[in-house]
């Protein structure tokens, strides 16, 4: 890919689209239905990651959630674990075969097959846990072109928040296939461009870090 390339949500026909999708689905094939399947270093960590998401969510009732590359449906015991049903769920993801396991695993939670062109309503919070970490031979200014237009779809896409985490740039090693994403980059972006009400997560043990973005202050 060159740094041309229309890397969007949106664009079922991309590349890009085509490289993460097949990326995604043969280490779903090569691991099972567990954190490696989904490219994380283990169950601990992935748990961690989805926390801090929940963590970060605005105060009081959920109405709906929207998981951005949803995977086999990993947020969803979590999140359930804080929020009643009376919350509604919908994943997505790019992967057929990550969809298939997921409703499986869950049959009463929504999961579509797709990008956020699938989606046709608002929901409260907007998440996404890994999506952006993984570039693979995607030129890097592009692929940060990519991060920034999905942010801000993400962001049109929620009533109360969009939260998402990405790797940090503040690493002592680096792989040549991931996308380290500079935080004061991201956040002179995100603030006030889509919202002056943000909270950045940067705390925990693991290289990267979460930021949610607001509709109103919390």
């Amino acid at each position: 890919m060159n740094e041309n390339s229309d890397l969007v949500f949106d664009d079922p026909s991309s590349a890009f689209r085509r490289d993460i999708e097949q990326y995604y689905r043969d280490t779903l094939q090569r691991h099972g239905d567990c954190a490696k399947g989904v490219d994380w270093k283990d169950d601990a960590s992935h748990l961690l990651r989805l926390n801090r998401i929940l963590d970060l969510f605005p105060e009081g009732p959920i109405a709906s959630v929207l998981d951005v590359g949803c995977g086999t449906g990993a947020l969803v015991e979590p999140l359930r674990a804080r929020y009643r049903a009376e919350t509604r769920y919908f994943g997505i993801d790019f992967v057929h075969e990550m969809v298939d396991a997921a409703r499986v695993k869950h049959p009463r939670e929504t999961f579509l097959a797709g990008g956020l062109e699938a989606v046709t309503e608002r929901c409260d919070v907007v998440c996404a846990s890994g999506v952006f970490n993984v570039r693979q031979n995607a030129d890097e200014a592009a692929w940060a072109k990519f991060v920034f237009n999905s942010v801000e779809q993400m962001f049109s896409h929620c009533e109360r928040a969009c939260i998402f985490n990405i790797l940090t740039s503040v690493v002592d090693w680096r792989i040549d296939r991931l996308y380290y994403s500079d935080v004061a980059e991201m956040w002179a972006w995100c603030v006030p461009r889509l919202t002056r009400h943000a909270r950045l997560d940067h705390s925990y043990p693991l290289f990267e870090y979460t930021l949610a973005l607001y509709r109103q202050p919390q």
